[in-house]
Formats: C-alpha cells, structure tokens, sequence
C-alpha cells in the first residue's frame, strides 16, 4: 500500500494539512501515480482536498481510505466528506474507519461512522475497519489489536446490524 500526501516546507506534528493548502499535481506526479498503480494500492488517508481529487482524475484502479472518519460526523480535517467517500467508493475502494479517538470519539461512534458509510454509499461492501493503532489515542475499551472487534462487533449488532452484515 502506498500512502499519497502533499507536504509543504513546514512540519506538522499531527500529520494533517488545512485542506485548502492542497496544490494539484504536476504531470510528473501523474505520471509517477499511474506507475505505482501498476503494482500498489493507494490509500488517500493522510491525503486533502484537490490532492485527493487529482488521485481520483488520475487513477485506474480502485482507491482506498486506510484510516478515515466521517466529517459529517467529526469535523476533523483527516475525515473525509460525504462526496469524497462516495468518489472513493465510486472507484470500487473502501473507506476503513479507525479507532483513533480524535477522527471518531468512541465506540459507539466507531459504529456511527460505519453506519454513516453505509448510509452514503448505500452498500456494507465498501466500508471496513483501519484500526490506526501505531501510535493514536484509542476510543475507550481498545488498547491494541485484539481489543477493537469484540468492542465493535458488539456496538454494530446493537445498532441492528446483523450477523452477516457484520
């Protein structure tokens, strides 16, 4: 997997960039985008704005959002907007929702932002689960990797989802 990012001279601690500070590709760009995706999925997780729409213009192959909210339901600059998960999805990609405290609050909104993208995309089949667990704060209840899918699976079935969805 390969993670597309703009960056500018000035570091940033949090990893994230204003999205209106994100310049469209140069052709030279493009046309290393269309070479990586001969053998590398590209995940747009760290990626904004017009960066995510030029990856979008430019690629042939299903894209993916490793680790992203929904900026519906969180106005973090890392979620994503309703458009750019349904131009995700239209790619045949998914959208993974993490465990990161600060893109989806907590458990219960882990599900929420599921459901949202579902909502949205009008299909299960493209939503998945980004646990983002290198280093972000976790939603209450998820210390690492073997805590987040009963905590989940458990919030998903309560909110009605079934066996089989799930």
């Amino acid at each position: 997997m390969q993670k597309i990012q703009w960056r500018s001279g000035k570091a940033r601690q949090n990893g994230t960039w204003p999205i209106d500070c994100s310049p469209s590709f140069t052709e030279t760009a493009k046309t290393s985008l269309a070479h990586i995706r001969l053998k590398i999925n590209l995940t747009l997780v760290h990626s904004r704005g017009q960066t995510i729409q030029d990856v979008l213009d430019t690629s042939t192959k299903p894209v993916i959002a490793s680790h992203s909210g929904c900026r519906a339901l969180l106005d973090h600059p890392r979620n994503l907007t309703d458009t750019q998960i349904m131009n995700i999805t239209g790619t045949c990609g998914i959208v993974c929702v993490p465990f990161a405290k600060k893109f989806v609050g907590t458990m219960a909104g882990v599900a929420e932002h599921i459901d949202h993208i579902i909502q949205v995309t009008g299909t299960d089949g493209q939503v998945g689960i980004g646990s983002d667990l290198d280093g972000a704060e976790m939603v209450p209840g998820v210390m690492g990797a073997e805590d987040w899918s009963l905590g989940v699976v458990d919030t998903l079935a309560a909110r009605g989802f079934t066996d089989a969805a799930i």
